[in-house]
């Protein structure tokens, strides 16, 4: 799909899922929407600001790129992170207002490169996680949100000394959490870059083993 120049459209709404459903030779069954599109491009939606999709929405299982330009999203709708499980790869131009990613776990591929002064918060969910993602080192959210394996968390309560320092270092504000059983907080790190302050309760046993469990 690739929509280009819409200066009309201010919200997309659940009909635009509905519609797909409508015309299903099996409307009754819950069939996912676009069940086949790899690539979507949003360009020029000069007026939108409103997508609405929940997360019980099935769509675009097998979308892996997004491209979205020139628009007044201010978030992204909660169904993208929980449905388009294959996408890896998102590109923001433009986007004024937008003030916050959350929860992308498939995530490779951020790329917020111009035109989005409003981002503040950036939340990544995924508790296997044993990486920052290479594109942290590119966007300036003022806020890191990030749940994630208690081998990263680890590395970066060691701070300064630890591998992932510089694609987290230069966000104001970082919360840092990983789970240990239904404790989805149990351990974390604390980050402030102005004044710098780094608080965590990873011990530092937990710190000098070449692999962490918790």
């Amino acid at each position: 799909i690739q929509i280009k120049r819409a200066p009309a459209i201010k919200r997309v709404g659940p009909e635009f899922m509905q519609s797909y459903h409508q015309h299903s030779p099996h409307p009754s069954q819950m069939v996912a929407a676009f069940p086949r599109l790899h690539k979507m491009e949003l360009i020029g939606m000069v007026e939108w600001e409103e997508w609405e999709w929940e997360e019980q929405v099935q769509a675009f299982p097998v979308l892996q790129q997004l491209l979205l330009k020139h628009c007044k999203l201010k978030c992204l709708p909660p169904g993208l992170a929980s449905q388009a499980r294959a996408l890896n790869k998102l590109s923001i131009y433009y986007v004024h207002s937008l003030i916050s990613l959350e929860n992308f776990p498939s995530l490779v591929e951020l790329k917020v490169l111009e035109g989005v002064p409003a981002l503040q918060r950036l939340v990544l969910s995924y508790n296997d996680m044993e990486t920052i993602p290479e594109y942290m080192g590119g966007i300036n959210p003022r806020h890191l949100e990030l749940y994630c394996s208690l081998a990263l968390l680890a590395s970066m309560a060691a701070g300064q000394s630890g591998h992932v320092w510089e694609k987290f270092s230069h966000v104001e504000h970082v919360k840092a959490y990983a789970r240990e059983g239904d404790n989805s907080r149990k351990w974390y790190v604390f980050y402030t870059a102005k004044p710098y302050s780094l608080e965590t309760n990873v011990s530092h046993f937990f710190m000098s083993r070449g692999t962490l469990t918790s």
